[in-house]
């Protein structure tokens, strides 16, 4: 069996079955995002409790703050 061979970028080259390298920035990233999105659901299930606005709050600002820090990043600023 041929494994093929995909073209990334000039100058690399991966096989079918390699793993990819993910940038630690982004790995951070997107475990930030998923424990915002957990915050943001257990403030949800306790919306009628004085905890629950506070933790949809918290939840939806770490969101925000990820997408905040990549859009600054890929500024330059």
């Amino acid at each position: 069996m041929r494994r093929r061979v995909y073209q990334t970028s000039p100058g690399s080259r991966r096989t079918c079955g390699d793993p990819v390298a993910v940038d630690p920035i982004l790995k951070n990233g997107l475990i930030i995002t998923l424990v915002g999105l957990v915050i943001l659901i257990i403030g949800y299930t306790r919306r009628e409790s004085r905890s629950g606005p506070l933790l949809m709050w918290a939840g939806v600002t770490t969101m925000i703050g990820v997408v905040v820090y990549y859009i600054l990043r890929n500024l330059g600023i």
